[in-house]
């Protein structure tokens, strides 16, 4: 049921898809011409996102259509394991529900489903995993984390670490040797599995050139997003529930450590058998605390959510149990409530909860939710302007004239951070780049293969905004060269600062007719 629920109030509640979903999207396109990860195009690290994209794009046609069916099934698996997590940890599904609720009222960005996904994945399979700890079942987890891995790398060292805390704790009475023995076991299989993606990137790229990449991409997107801790403000009320969240989720962890510390005191045989599960959980809380909260913290802290889910259900109903046995328990459980309570009205608040119910009409006839459904599917399926970015409909009429006039293997280079275009025109991006941002990627070495690749590939456009004509000069000094020496103006779109000039090959000589709508010539 928490499954179904979540669905549906993902799939009634959408509405714009940001450029920062299209980021996967576009290479997932690129990926459906015949173009790879590493030895085609520039890959910052997540390759099962491209590839499980374009393989659901191929199977529906529709690319809003496959991602929106991704992202909340992947929502709602998180959601549904999550729930289980929690009730199993706090012994209540009253407040594993309450807990599974505030996370999807958190309203994650659908292109970060993985962020959850993964995390609930990870969670129930290293929980079954030491219920029996067997070959066959740290295989399991090995996998598991191979596979956070592909989706994007820092998973996989995310969800290693808490791997390694839930061994280590759940064989720690055995002795340290043992507990070596099946840490390097677990590490030697995450490895097997990991080897025919190494392989490939050493043979098409070299992996100390590839990791750089990757860190080199992540530096850029820090230096625009720098992390930030909200703190609280002297107005009191609504506007201090981000920073109450932000600071709840750091407080939760450091709470686990000392609960499970006092319950090992005590030898309590509840806390000694959860402690390797929960520990586990408090060690991916910080992990993704430090490696996916920063600016703007608005939209990034709902990324955390699935450790936080279960801890939270953990400790309210493990900080219930125990009042039982201290006086003052009434004053305690109703500071416990009141914090369930405070927690709730502040996701509300820093979220906009209730908003996004509204928005689904959850409360309609069981016929017409079922009409609402189709026509959300419909939308998706036909690319409402509604549903695209500001950029994707300032664009509209140039997109549909490079998809009417343009042969389906032309490609396009846009200037700057756009990847809806290349989904929308159903055309790849050129120069094995689908953005240039910042200094990502802008090494002598890195322009001239994107020259390289330039000059093989058919590229009968270069769009670049009039804001990025300076940066990319000074940045991309060799890339902006060739361009120069090769395409010519032909239109610009837009203005007040805000335009983006077309530019056409030089060399590519236009058919006989123009494109009614526009009067551009084609050039198919």
């Amino acid at each position: 049921m928490v499954g179904i629920t979540t669905v549906v109030f993902r799939w009634l509640s959408i509405e714009i898809f940001s450029n920062d979903h299209f980021d996967h999207v576009a290479r997932a396109r690129q990926v459906m011409l015949g173009d790879w990860p590493v030895r085609d195009f520039v890959d910052p690290g997540l390759p099962l996102m491209y590839l499980l994209s374009a393989a659901v794009q191929a199977l529906i046609g529709s690319p809003l259509l496959a991602e929106a069916l991704i992202f909340a099934s992947g929502l709602a698996v998180a959601a549904a394991l999550s729930f289980r997590a929690a009730a199993l940890a706090a012994g209540s599904v009253t407040v594993a529900l309450f807990a599974v609720m505030l996370q999807v009222g958190a309203y994650p960005r659908s292109y970060n489903y993985p962020k959850l996904l993964v995390y609930a994945l990870a969670v129930t399979v290293g929980w079954w995993a030491v219920d029996r700890l067997s070959t066959a079942r740290l295989a399991a987890l090995a996998a598991i984390t191979a596979a956070s891995y592909y989706y994007r790398h820092d998973h996989g060292i995310y969800v290693g670490l808490g791997a390694v805390v839930l061994i280590a704790v759940h064989l720690w009475p055995l002795g340290a040797r043992r507990v070596g023995r099946i840490v390097v076991a677990y590490a030697g299989l995450v490895l097997l599995l990991l080897l025919p993606h190494l392989a490939y990137v050493q043979y098409h790229s070299g992996l100390a050139r590839y990791f750089a990449v990757g860190v080199d991409y992540g530096r850029a997107e820090a230096a625009i997003n720098p992390g930030e801790a909200p703190l609280f403000g002297l107005d009191g009320g609504l506007a201090n529930s981000l920073p109450f969240l932000f600071w709840l989720c750091w407080v939760m962890p450091l709470a686990g450590v000392v609960l499970l510390r006092h319950g090992e005191a005590a030898t309590a045989t509840r806390m000694r058998a959860e402690a390797p599960k929960i520990a586990m959980v408090i060690a991916l809380a910080v992990a993704v605390n430090l490696g996916f909260v920063r600016s703007p913290v608005v939209s990034r802290l709902p990324d955390v959510a699935v450790p936080h889910t279960i801890l939270g259900a953990w400790l309210l109903a493990a900080l219930w149990r125990r009042s039982a046995a201290v006086r003052g328990r009434a004053a305690i459980r109703v500071a416990l409530v009141a914090c369930a309570a405070l927690t709730a009205v502040s996701v509300d608040a820093a979220f906009g909860t209730r908003e996004h119910v509204r928005r689904t009409g959850l409360w309609m006839s069981p016929g017409e939710l079922v009409r609402r459904l189709h026509e959300v599917a419909d939308d998706l399926r036909e690319e409402a302007p509604e549903l695209l970015p500001g950029t994707a409909q300032q664009l509209a009429p140039f997109l549909a004239y490079v998809r009417e006039c343009t042969a389906d293997d032309d490609r396009l280079l846009f200037v700057g951070y756009e990847p809806e275009l290349f989904v929308i025109a159903r055309r790849g991006f050129a120069g094995g780049h689908m953005m240039f941002f910042g200094q990502f990627n802008a090494a002598p070495q890195d322009q001239a293969l994107t020259v390289q690749r330039l000059a093989r590939e058919s590229v009968p456009f270069v769009l670049m905004p009039s804001a990025n004509h300076v940066a990319f000069r000074n940045v991309f000094g060799e890339v902006a060269r060739y361009v120069d020496a090769n395409y010519r103006p032909m239109t610009s779109i837009g203005g007040d600062g805000e335009a983006i000039d077309v530019l056409v090959e030089r060399s590519r000589p236009p058919a006989a007719s123009l494109h009614p709508p526009t009067g551009w010539p084609c050039f198919r």
